[in-house]
């Protein structure tokens, strides 16, 4: 017996896929996959850099030091794309 299980998993292939997932690879904004990728790869790079700094300088600076340096830059990093924000 065939019943509802058959007729629902049919009414699931006919659904619509979202608009996200319909467009051709090439069209769109192409800039937006490259800065993509290019986010990707900052992100390693920081990533990397901060684990290579933190090894070199491990033995001159004690941990919360290192750490309040670390969060310090972050800060002054990304306070200006936050502070609109938080002005509002």
């Amino acid at each position: 017996m065939q019943g509802d299980g058959t007729a629902r998993r049919c009414r699931a292939r006919q659904r619509v896929a979202p608009a996200a997932l319909t467009h051709s690879p090439g069209g769109g904004n192409p800039g937006a996959r490259t800065s993509a990728f290019l986010l990707l790869a900052l992100a390693n790079l920081f990533w990397a850099g901060n684990w290579v700094i933190g090894r070199a300088l491990r033995v001159s600076l004690d941990p919360l030091t290192l750490n309040f340096f670390r969060w310090l830059i972050v800060v002054l990093v990304l306070a200006p794309f936050a502070w609109p924000a938080v002005r509002a």
